[in-house]
């Protein structure tokens, strides 16, 4: 298989920040560590959510810490093939997607336990060599019902999503407690596509909820906001900052920001040192795992604003908790 690695939306100013741990000075004789790292996925890197994982790892490599091999779109059938020939290939670290395909992940870490791996995954981890992470964005999904239900004009929102799995289904629970948090009376159109990536389908969807009344749609699938645009009515972003996708839609975007938790496994890796854990907690807010863009065209009255920016604060610092229900939520 021919290895791939390309640069996927990012420009040269970009990719010149620093990585965060910074770059100690080499002695002249000395030789730095350099970490072979790639990446496979299932399905294509600019997708956003692998696109999220994958940036990261680019400025790692920009930054001189690791070497990167890219693998994408080798589909479910070919994925643990491909695993096991990167895994063959003496890399300190494989980091990839293995939602739809947890089982043959973990038969081959079986097989290569001098392997570390780094996977987005619904399983627990698995000892002595995969560490999970998810998109545990519950918190910041939950701070865009609550903006919707403040500003919503027409007393409905509506969540465009992809299927009724327990990942989806916290976020889409999250919202809409956020929205009726702040209306009980609030109601919330929720679409399930039953496709990871069917943006014509999100928009189709976007529309029949748009005439069921919604005017702030969460666009957890690509399509959304393109229909939010054509029609008139706001948008939030997701994964991304989604906001030059629709300037005058986008309020905001829920940013899932894989930075902190690639830092700290890179660099752990660095000391020689790799945990089998659930990084979960390198998800949320309290690590920066997770943020709101700020505002640019939108603006909200001032009382709104501040009640919002107040219940931001408290669930930043943890004093508002919000409940991961996995729950098939069911709309109005």
């Amino acid at each position: 298989m021919k290895r791939k690695s390309f640069l996927i939306g990012m420009s040269s100013t970009v990719l010149s920040v620093c990585w965060p741990f910074g770059a100690a000075a080499q002695p002249k004789d000395a030789t730095p560590k350099l970490l072979k790292v790639a990446v496979v996925f299932p399905g294509p890197a600019e997708e956003p959510w692998n696109n999220a994982i994958y940036q990261p790892l680019l400025k790692a490599k920009e930054a001189g810490k690791i070497s990167l091999d890219l693998a994408d779109n080798v589909g479910y059938p070919e994925f643990e093939r491909v695993l096991r020939e990167y895994s063959s290939r003496g890399y300190n670290l494989i980091v990839g997607d293995a939602f739809g395909s947890d089982d043959k992940l973990r038969r081959v870490a079986k097989q290569y336990p001098q392997v570390n791996f780094l996977f987005g995954s619904a399983l627990p981890p698995q000892a002595p060599n995969v560490g999970v992470f998810n998109s545990w964005i519950e918190e910041t999904t939950y701070l865009t019902g609550v903006l919707a239900g403040l500003m919503s004009k027409t007393g409905t929102v509506g969540i465009v999503t992809s299927f009724p799995q327990p990942g989806p289904n916290r976020k889409v629970n999250a919202f809409v407690l956020g929205a009726k948090s702040t209306n009980p009376k609030m109601k919330v159109k929720i679409t399930f596509l039953d496709s990871w990536y069917d943006p014509a389908k999100a928009k189709e969807a976007t529309f029949a909820q748009v005439e069921a009344g919604a005017d702030f749609v969460f666009a957890e699938r690509f399509g959304v906001i393109e229909a939010c645009r054509e029609k008139g009515v706001y948008a939030f972003g997701n994964i991304q900052d989604q906001h030059s996708l629709a300037p005058k839609t986008v309020v905001t975007s829920v940013v899932w920001d894989l930075q902190p938790l690639m830092s700290f496994v890179v660099g752990n890796l660095v000391d020689g040192a790799f945990q089998p854990i659930d990084y979960r907690e390198w998800s949320m807010m309290a690590k920066g795992g997770t943020y709101l863009t700020p505002f640019q065209e939108f603006v909200m009255p001032a009382d709104k604003l501040a009640a919002f920016q107040k219940t931001m604060q408290a669930v930043k610092v943890g004093q508002t908790k919000v409940p991961l229900n996995a729950a098939v939520p069911i709309g109005d």
